[in-house]
């Protein structure tokens, strides 16, 4: 175990770091990627459709 608030810091943030970055990874960010493409689902469709059009308005101009 650590002795000084130094040595503290540094194991507890090494074990934040360990305990934090696979849930981020594998958990947090694809749910969350999930509950954003739920809500904006509209949103991102009609900005596709949008690109689409204007794709095809720059090819025949």
């Amino acid at each position: 175990m650590p002795k000084t608030k130094f040595q503290n810091f540094i194991f507890t943030l090494m074990t934040a770091v360990l305990m934090a970055y696979p849930l981020q990874i594998f958990f947090i960010g694809p749910l969350v990627r999930n509950i954003f493409r739920i809500i904006f689902k509209n949103q991102l469709y009609s900005v596709a459709q949008t690109l689409r059009e204007s794709q095809i308005n720059m090819y025949y101009s």
